[in-house]
């Protein structure tokens, strides 16, 4: 009961500081306390099929070092679920910028004429061997910010590391979109 009471505490206290943190400019989207990107698109003109198998084409192109990136489908459902892997420029103090790799999963749903795609369950980790890097999540980061969490990042490094993540996942949003709206190819 007290840890139910508790966790339910620290929760409120989370979905809170979405507000907080965007206020700081940052915009992060947050669902039931994780940071998830989701977004609903239209395209007219496009079938379920059509779109199945262009986000079937896009998580393997685009998540293309990454050892199996297809994790579930099904196609009859138009559900993709992958695996993948992002580049998040980190600007360190020193003005240098160290590449951190954002694991993360994405989930495509595909439907007549629209399709959804939910960025989510995201691990930031730094370059080189894990006993010697850094390993966070954006919600240990949006904590650290508004003064609840631990994180090895100080304010400023916290913000921009989460800067660093959205500017990624909005380049994959924009290619993902590209690709999903793309005319098939009819040779």
């Amino acid at each position: 009961m007290k840890k139910g009471l508790l966790f339910s505490s620290a929760l409120l206290a989370f979905i809170n500081c979405f507000a907080q943190a965007d206020t700081a400019g940052l915009n992060i989207p947050l669902k039931e306390g994780r940071v998830v990107y989701e977004k609903v698109v239209d395209a007219p003109g496009k079938t379920k099929t059509d779109l199945y198998s262009n986000a079937k084409s896009w998580c393997v192109t685009y998540f293309k070092y990454t050892k199996e990136p297809i994790q579930t489908e099904d196609k009859d459902a138009g559900r993709i679920i992958s695996k993948g892997n992002l580049v998040v420029p980190f600007k360190g103090a020193l003005g240098n910028t160290i590449p951190y790799d954002d694991k993360l999963m994405l989930q495509l749903d595909c439907k007549d004429g629209k399709y959804r795609y939910r960025f989510y369950d995201m691990s930031l980790t730094s370059p080189g061997p894990a006993e010697t890097g850094l390993s966070t999540t954006p919600e240990e980061l949006l904590m650290k910010l508004i003064g609840t969490g631990k994180s090895p990042l100080n304010n400023k490094q916290a913000k921009r590391m989460l800067e660093g993540m959205s500017m990624s996942v909005k380049l994959a949003e924009s290619s993902l979109n590209r690709a999903m709206l793309a005319k098939g190819d009819d040779f």
